[in-house]
């Protein structure tokens, strides 16, 4: 009986740490795809809201490198939870 409950507790403990490794973990995106798809998503903000990216290179100083670079409260999001 001892046995079984400590493979059923190992077993759902491997679960758990799998499922909250797996749903942090970013999807695999491969950088020439990431950076296009930046450049695409900077050239819609451009025509969208140009306020807004004015002052979103103005943050960042012209150095984009990923999606964290100019949406902040997401990154802080993650550090609240």
């Amino acid at each position: 009986m001892v046995k079984i409950r400590s493979v059923l507790t190992i077993f759902c403990l491997c679960l758990l740490f799998g499922t909250g490794v797996k749903s942090y973990a970013q999807p695999r995106i491969n950088t020439a795809d990431l950076k296009e798809h930046i450049r695409v998503h900077l050239e819609k903000v451009k025509f969208k809201n140009p306020g807004k990216y004015q002052e979103m290179m103005q943050k960042t100083g012209g150095n984009i490198i990923d999606c964290l670079s100019c949406h902040v409260e997401v990154a802080e999001g993650h550090k609240e939870q």
